[in-house]
């Protein structure tokens, strides 16, 4: 078992400074489009990452209560699945437990990253289609909340990235996401960033076994060249990605921007 600080292991900067299963991937196309030929915007944002962990409530717990980082969604089960969320300030951070379908222990580990795309989901499937990149079958998660409004999700594995576990996320009612998301963000400013004084998630740092490769897929994600700087990916007003040669496809950290270094 992980003790809490070990999974927190991040670089702070100062201020001025879950993948769908069971059904095979679509097959990526050899001949996608040239940069040049790419119109259709496909990623607003990251939207959240999370992490996984047998003891996932304490985890959340100690990020919550004793870093003072706010909260986003309460600690809940769903069946096997079972989750809380903190805020980072421009992005949420989840943590998760699961059974395994293989019935091997859930590691304490970095997991996994959510993409918002522009569009729904089906849009989102035709783009990455004509863009050759590779995704899962879209793994639906919806319900009528108290009100009637359809709430839930939809995730969409992509293949090639992070071994599976980057995805799109749509959520159904974004509006009532970022509401929530925008108000956790507004606590933690005005607790000034809990204890460590937490501004935002600056980048996420993802290690690859083959930087080149994984360089010209991630490209295939941009909106625009603009958004590659000296191996930095950048997706809207959230963190960036940053991937960095290493022996597995996995998340290797996180930089987080805060108030003070001294502090």
């Amino acid at each position: 078992m992980l003790r809490p600080g070990a999974i927190f292991a991040a670089v702070m900067v100062a201020a001025g400074g879950i993948a769908c299963s069971g059904a095979p991937d679509r097959q990526a196309s050899d001949n996608a489009p040239p940069p040049s030929e790419i119109r259709q915007p496909l990623v607003s944002k990251i939207e959240h990452f999370y992490a996984t962990a047998p003891d996932a409530e304490r985890l959340f717990t100690f990020f919550r209560d004793t870093l003072g980082l706010s909260e986003v969604w309460g600690f809940q089960v769903w069946g096997d699945f079972a989750s809380g969320g903190v805020s980072l300030g421009n992005v949420a951070f989840e943590f998760a437990r699961w059974t395994p379908e293989n019935g091997e222990a859930l590691p304490t580990e970095f997991s996994g990253i959510a993409l918002e795309p522009i569009g729904d989901t089906d849009s989102a499937l035709a783009e990455l289609t004509r863009r050759g990149i590779g995704y899962a079958k879209p793994d639906s998660n919806l319900h009528r909340n108290a009100s009637g409004r359809v709430t839930g999700w939809v995730n969409t594995g992509l293949s090639a990235f992070l071994s599976g576990n980057l995805f799109f996320c749509d959520y159904r009612d974004r509006s009532l996401v970022r509401a929530n998301r925008q108000s956790a963000s507004d606590t933690l400013a005005l607790k000034g960033g809990g204890a460590l004084g937490v501004r935002a998630l600056k980048e996420i740092v993802v290690g690859v076994t083959d930087i080149e490769t994984q360089r010209r897929h991630w490209r295939k994600l941009l909106d625009s060249p603009a958004q590659e700087s000296d191996g930095l990916f950048a997706f809207g007003p959230g963190p960036g990605i940053r991937l960095v040669p290493a022996s597995s496809a996995t998340i290797q950290g996180m930089v987080l921007q805060v108030h003070s270094l001294e502090r």
